[in-house]
């Protein structure tokens, strides 16, 4: 049960990373999925209890440029 939660944030992430893109904007395949690489193995393993510092600061890196409006994203802590 906490396997399949965790998949679904992951899938969420990237809907949040994906989600703000414009044309001026494009972010590739390779670059979301070499920011979020360091989260799967928080959202795939249940021991798992946090996720890393660089999970955190890949999620950062692929909100900050392309979010259009700052005080509207989640905070990472």
């Amino acid at each position: 049960m906490a396997g399949l939660m965790k998949l679904e944030c992951l899938v969420f992430i990237y809907m949040i990373a994906a989600g703000p893109i414009t044309a001026k904007a494009a972010l590739s395949c390779g670059e979301v999925n070499s920011n979020l690489k360091p989260c799967t193995g928080y959202l795939t393993n249940g021991a798992i209890t946090s996720p890393s510092p660089q999970c955190c600061n890949g999620v950062r890196k692929l909100n900050g440029p392309y979010n259009p409006r700052p005080s509207a994203s989640l905070p990472l802590h």
